[in-house]
């Protein structure tokens, strides 16, 4: 702990060294500014690509669901067959 402040009081005395780190502690800043501003950029693309998925989602769900019939429009006698070979057990030659 004594180390530190008389590093302090040694480095406080020299002006020199003070500008020095005043400058790295600027130069950080500035680049931390420009990552920033890069992160806040790639943020407002990618929110607008998320909305314009969503929509494309949207669209193809509607067109989707016009194309898939509703209701049942089967006959009852294709429905009796349809149960009739799925109730069997598959059987399968070797």
């Amino acid at each position: 702990m004594l180390e530190m402040f008389e590093k302090l009081i040694n480095e406080h005395g020299s002006s020199v060294v003070l500008k020095e780190r005043l400058k790295l502690i600027n130069d950080k800043y500035e680049a931390l500014g420009e990552k920033l501003e890069i992160s806040n950029n790639k943020n407002e693309f990618l929110q607008k690509e998320n909305e314009q998925l969503k929509q494309h989602v949207a669209e193809i769900q509607g067109q989707l669901s016009a194309t898939i019939p509703k209701g049942d429009n089967l006959p009852q006698e294709q429905k009796d067959i349809l149960k009739l070979l799925f109730s069997q057990p598959l059987k399968t030659t070797q």
